[in-house]
């Protein structure tokens, strides 16, 4: 077999096979309050010259693996568009901090609401924290 052959068929091998191993390999969860104690001050303060400046109600869903206390992999959806680049800035910016080795996945929405689009009583930016038991904890 040719190397080029060789080569595509190995990507092609790894492609099917990846997403079994994406599966298998949980990364543990934190809570945002917990991996970044100052965010309820900092992402806010970071956000709203663009909050003002964008003037439109949405929701954020932010995802980051927290690797050593970096951020990393900062993943968003929904949404205004216009949001998401000064959103991943800010949440790159973020101080943050890690107990234990290993990388954890944080998630969270940030929901920029306006009295005229959502009837708010005031314009506010709420951090809602997305970790799958405090999720639980909220419904009932």
């Amino acid at each position: 077999m040719k190397t080029l052959t060789k080569f595509v068929c190995m990507i092609l091998a790894a492609a099917a096979v990846s997403p079994s191993l994406a599966a298998a390999v949980e990364v543990p969860q934190v809570a945002l309050f917990t991996a970044c104690p100052d965010v309820v001050a900092a992402l806010p303060e970071s956000l709203y010259p663009a909050w003002r400046a964008i003037d439109s109600a949405a929701v954020v869903k932010v995802d980051f693996k927290l690797d050593g206390g970096k951020v990393r992999a900062v993943n968003m959806s929904g949404g205004h568009g216009d949001y998401i680049g000064h959103v991943r800035r800010a949440v790159r910016a973020m101080k943050c901090r890690q107990q234990g080795d290993g990388i954890v996945a944080v998630r969270f929405s940030i929901r920029f609401q306006y009295p005229e689009d959502l009837n708010a009583p005031a314009a506010t930016l709420q951090l809602i924290d997305e970790t799958p038991s405090l999720a639980m904890l909220q419904t009932r």
